[in-house]
């Protein structure tokens, strides 16, 4: 009832712990998927393979197969009614996730974020807008330009299991021995290979450049192939 407040009711608590829960919920989903089990994500391992240094990616692909970790986002300690009033921007209480693999934990780090303002009730901007010069660009395009490499693995997260495929050299994509014309008919078949045949056409309806990632073949950096796109469209206008 505390949060019925006025005092809470004027700082809008309810609405920022309901919007710590939407993050954390989708950020646990995520850590989750991590370390589903199985063949590690890609980008973790490179990610590792930058850090360190004197292992082979071999060697940390192995270990987090190995490894099982467990992710908690407990509500803030300091009690709602007890909290001074605020007087001009708002501290939010945020999460910052320290995992050791074996032992994970989370330790509070506070964060000053300006308090929400008139405009918070309309849309947020969210992905970048794709032009009609990014859609007419397709994959030997990315090739061409030295952003993707044939031969190189394509990876999809889907249902807390990893996905591979092969980019071949015109551009078309070879999963589970067969060749695709677009990612986003690859991504189909990866859904029809978890639920079968009769997947509705919702569920199997793919945004395959979104849904498959590699590394950028100039930067090694793990990115979606929708970014790797955008990145080309750069160095085209360059």
């Amino acid at each position: 009832m505390s949060l019925l407040s006025k005092d809470n009711m004027r700082d809008n608590r309810i609405e920022e712990l309901w919007k710590g829960f939407f993050v954390d919920r989708q950020v646990h989903a995520e850590l989750v998927e991590l370390f589903a089990g199985g063949e590690p994500a890609s980008d973790l391992v490179a990610l590792l393979d930058r850090r360190l240094s004197k292992l082979t990616r071999e060697d940390i692909r192995s270990s987090l197969v190995r490894a099982r970790a467990t992710f908690d986002f407990p509500a803030a300690a300091t009690p709602i009614a007890s909290r001074p009033a605020p007087e001009a921007p708002v501290p939010l209480i945020a999460q910052r996730q320290e995992s050791s693999i074996e032992n994970p934990r989370v330790v509070p780090v506070t964060e000053v974020q300006p308090r929400l303002s008139s405009t918070a009730g309309k849309r947020q901007p969210g992905k970048p807008r794709v032009s009609p010069e990014e859609r007419r660009l397709h994959l030997p395009d990315m090739i061409n330009v030295g952003r993707l490499r044939p031969g190189c693995t394509l990876v999809a997260s889907y249902f807390g299991k990893q996905h591979r495929a092969e980019l071949l050299v015109d551009g078309t994509i070879r999963y589970r021995g067969q060749v695709y014309n677009s990612p986003s008919g690859a991504g189909e078949a990866v859904k029809i290979f978890v639920h079968g045949p009769g997947v509705s056409a919702t569920t199997k309806a793919t945004d395959g450049l979104d849904f498959w990632h590699t590394e950028d073949a100039r930067t090694s950096e793990v990115l979606s192939l929708k970014e790797i796109r955008r990145r080309t469209l750069a160095d085209l206008s360059a």
